[in-house]
């Protein structure tokens, strides 16, 4: 059976409740993941990838938006039981997807938080109910997810550091460029300045 992505937002796995989980023996593990597009060049269209080396090829691709944006990527990740799960992920960082795992994880927590939200009741129809019944099952590996969540933190950080020092350094320059602009006028100034013996010339 085939899955399909709902929207969802971005959460720590330290919030996720052990209801949510299923007992390991009976969870399903992901096998391969078929790229059906993406707008990102690290991944070719219509081509399968083992799950350990698309989680890591994602990573990659979602750290390399660290000031926003992301790529819409279209997968289908096939289950050692068959069973299929269809989604898009959009991988990015600023609360974006980083890889299946954390897309997973990041719809089970959103559904834990604010399934009895009035503003939500989406969360309880039958279709949501099925995927986060199937999500359940799946065997992931969360401290991966956690992993990779500080690697983009420290790759947010850096990105937002060095976009402050450019603009630090272009607050310098037009302070510098204004400061010279100043000297030169006062040196303009200066040279219009009639000498005190030309004055005297002048008035006899």
């Amino acid at each position: 059976m085939s899955i399909t992505k709902q929207d969802s937002q971005k959460s720590s796995s330290s919030n996720l409740s052990d209801s949510l989980l299923t007992p390991e023996e009976s969870k399903i593990k992901p096998l391969k993941v078929f790229v059906h597009w993406s707008e990102s060049r690290a991944f070719d269209s219509d081509t399968e990838y083992d799950f350990a080396d698309f989680e890591a090829k994602a990573l990659e691709v979602a750290k390399t938006n660290p000031l926003g944006g992301y790529d819409k990527t279209k997968v289908t990740v096939t289950f050692d039981n068959e069973h299929q799960h269809e989604c898009r992920l959009d991988l990015g960082c600023g609360g974006n997807d980083q890889g299946f795992a954390e897309h997973c994880l990041s719809t089970l927590n959103y559904y834990h938080i604010h399934k009895g939200e009035a503003d939500k009741r989406w969360l309880n129809d039958k279709h949501h109910q099925q995927l986060i019944r199937f999500i359940r099952t799946y065997a992931l590996d969360y401290t991966i997810v956690d992993l990779g969540r500080m690697q983009i933190k420290q790759v947010e950080a850096q990105a937002k550091a060095e976009e402050a020092a450019k603009e630090e350094a272009k607050q310098q320059e037009k302070e510098t460029a204004w400061r010279e602009h100043q000297q030169a006028e006062e040196a303009f100034q200066e040279a219009l300045e009639v000498p005190t013996w030309a004055k005297g010339v002048i008035v006899a």
